[in-house]
């Protein structure tokens, strides 16, 4: 049982498989989910020529848009 001074960590990160590393963390805010998020990652590090994934969850119009904006690529699972 988490006593109640404990509080859970939300955090969104964008990983590199070529490296192996984490490229960016953000916090999610914890009225919200990982949807907004999303953007803000992707906006902050550099995409170009890169192939951006990521769940169904997160496969909105928005994100779809940045990767575009940003000259990747993307290969996302809709529902």
């Amino acid at each position: 049982m988490l006593h109640e001074s404990v509080k859970s960590l939300n955090v969104l990160n964008a990983y590199s498989n070529k490296y192996g590393i984490c490229l960016a963390s953000e916090m999610i805010d914890k009225k919200t989910n990982e949807i907004p998020t999303t953007k803000t990652i992707l906006e902050r590090i550099i995409i170009k020529d890169a192939i951006i994934t990521w769940d169904a969850l997160n496969t909105q119009k928005k994100n779809v848009e940045t990767v575009i904006k940003g000259k990747a690529d993307y290969c996302v699972p809709i529902k």
